[in-house]
């Protein structure tokens, strides 16, 4: 007994300091880097130490690291063959393998919920159709079948539903359709694109020009009622992430003349304008729980990973060398 008591207080001693952090853990950064010579990804485990290289293949060319929802994967693209296609490796660099699918170029993926299944876009024959593999490989569902251009955007939080656009033919607009029955909503019928489930699983938002020349976020209800303009200003907002309580949106705008990270909450009429710099921002993506914002930033002449607080403050550089690290994803 008089040994336990020593390690029952230090195991106390550790749950208290666990909640005094408010029991944060740092989750881990993918992000793509030409420090190497060709574009790779690199994994940042922890601020303040080197990134380490997850894929090495010289004169081959890697894309979009999303990590999985579970943080021990990373889905990415690849041009190796002469043709995109879509690979998933463990976090230590083993198991590396190609998702199945038929013949064509990937353009643009999306993890389930559950980090089971991959939804992605293949363009063949002059048009694109949506699938669904399980990362396996054992299964490949094709998802749509529609004439022209299927632009995937990402699953519903209950990994019922996937949403895309039709960018082209007579049924344009965003549909949501269920992966693995025949069931399917059309929630829009104009040229929209780009479009994301909120958390909450009760709003789509998606990217139009249909009230002005420059591009607007908007959001719609999942039956595609309540449509609102919200960031109604002039100048192209783009690039876009949904906030993890579903109120807010992070996105870039280049309203003041260059591409610049801005947040807005959902039916309030001003954006608030997180970075002022003479540089370009890219790709600012949310934190699962919202205290901080991912993006990339070319401010020194070539792009790197930062993060910063969702009022723009604490502003934080985790990645610096003269080459280019950018399309950050946790």
């Amino acid at each position: 007994m008089k040994r336990a008591l020593p390690i029952a207080l230090s195991l106390i001693l550790l749950a208290l300091a666990g909640i005094a952090c408010g029991g944060k853990t740092e989750p881990a950064i993918a992000f793509i880097s030409d420090r190497d010579g060709n574009n790779e990804i690199y994994i940042l485990e922890a601020r303040g130490t080197p990134p380490r290289r997850l894929t090495t293949s010289p004169s081959i060319s890697e894309s979009s690291p999303v990590v999985s929802p579970d943080g021990k994967k990373v889905a990415y693209l690849s041009d190796r063959g002469g043709i995109s296609g879509l690979y998933v490796i463990d976090f230590d660099g083993a198991n590396e393998r190609r998702v199945a699918g038929p013949a064509g170029a990937r353009t643009a993926f999306s993890w389930s919920p559950d980090g089971q299944r991959i939804a992605f876009e293949v363009v063949a024959d002059g048009g694109s159709d949506i699938y669904v593999s399980d990362i396996e490989g054992n299964r490949t569902i094709r998802v749509t079948r529609e004439p022209g251009r299927d632009e995937l955007g990402d699953w519903s939080r209950d990994g019922q539903w996937l949403v895309y656009s039709l960018t082209t033919g007579d049924r344009i607009g965003i549909n949501r359709k269920n992966p693995d029955g025949v069931n399917e909503i059309r929630l829009t019928e104009r040229f929209d694109g780009s479009p994301r489930w909120s958390p909450d699983g009760t709003r789509i938002a998606f990217a139009s020009k249909r009230d002005a020349v420059d591009t607007d976020i908007y959001v719609v209800d999942i039956n595609g009622s309540k449509e609102l303009n919200v960031t109604n200003a002039t100048g192209n907002d783009y690039d876009f992430d949904w906030s993890p309580d579903s109120r807010r949106l992070v996105f870039l705008s280049d309203r003041d003349g260059n591409p610049e990270v801005y947040v807005q909450v959902v039916g309030q009429k001003e954006a608030t304008r997180l970075t002022r710099n003479n540089a370009q921002e890219r790709h600012p993506r949310w934190s699962a729980d919202g205290r901080e914002i991912l993006f990339s930033s070319d401010a020194d002449g070539d792009f790197d990973i930062y993060v910063m607080r969702p009022d723009g403050l604490k502003q934080e550089r985790l990645t610096l060398n003269d080459s280019g690290d950018s399309q950050g994803s946790w």
